[in-house]
């Protein structure tokens, strides 16, 4: 007797690639949002250092560890798309 669609093993192997694409897509998702989030903070604290709210070398020495973040995430992305890409 014939197995239903769902429960031969390609259906289910193939089922078991989107649930990893899906959740990658996602993860990756909320990875460009927190990207967005950091370019936000980072306008903020430029306009703090602006109204002088905090001093010319606390602003470079967070603005130095903003860029390492972004550089960081932006590389996490870069391979989590290959992944996704070569699943």
């Amino acid at each position: 007797m014939y197995k239903t669609f769902y429960q031969q093993s390609i259906w289910q192997n193939g089922m078991q690639l989107l649930k990893k694409i899906y959740s990658l897509t996602t993860k990756i998702r909320v990875l460009y949002i927190s990207r967005g989030e950091i370019e936000e903070t980072r306008s903020h604290l430029l306009v703090a250092h602006q109204l002088q709210f905090i001093t010319d070398q606390a602003y470079f020495e967070l603005e130095k560890s903003y860029n390492q973040l972004c550089k960081d995430l932006n590389s996490y992305i870069i391979d989590l798309n290959k992944k996704n890409i070569n699943s």
